[in-house]
């Protein structure tokens, strides 16, 4: 079984360049693994190093610290992995699909009803995974107070309607 100390060796070269160009963000190409597995890694390995000041490293305990509370974690469309500050994302409400036989056709999807926090958290869970690519329209949504600790990848923009778009 592989410790957290050998789990953050793994990763601490590629942890040390993303933190040596705090505050500028960083975009790393991903050969051989998937976006999502490297991002997980490399948000693993951070959190090790951040929970366990007593390990020696290269990495400045205070920049790791800075790092993991300031940045945000996610994947671009050309298949590397975004380590930087929240990105602003624009709001849709509709998606274009390009279908066999139509050049463009459009799909609006229905507002979700989270009066049932399960439903609001599965949604959000899948959204700061990038499980869903598209803004997700919601109603009766208690929020959570921890959304960006739990959820840094989600971002809740609130709509004339009272309804609240996730971004």
């Amino acid at each position: 079984m592989t410790t957290p100390h050998q789990l953050f060796l793994l990763w601490e070269p590629h942890l040390a360049e993303i933190i040596s160009r705090y505050p500028e963000p960083s975009n790393i190409f991903c050969s051989g693994r998937a976006p999502s597995t490297v991002r997980q890694n490399l948000q693993q390995a951070l959190n090790i190093l951040c929970a366990n000041p007593h390990f020696s490293s290269v990495i400045p305990h205070d920049q790791a610290l800075l790092v993991q509370r300031a940045f945000v974690w996610g994947t671009n469309d050309d298949g590397s992995v975004y380590v930087g500050p929240r990105r602003s994302r624009k709001a849709g409400g509709k998606v274009l699909v390009a279908t066999e036989g139509q050049a463009n056709s459009t799909i609006s999807l229905p507002t979700i009803d989270c009066s049932n926090p399960v439903t609001l958290n599965a949604i959000l869970h899948l959204k700061n995974f990038d499980h869903i690519t598209i803004p997700i329209t919601i109603s009766n949504a208690q929020i959570p107070d921890n959304l960006n600790l739990n959820y840094p990848n989600v971002e809740i923009i609130p709509n004339p309607d009272s309804t609240l778009t996730i971004l």
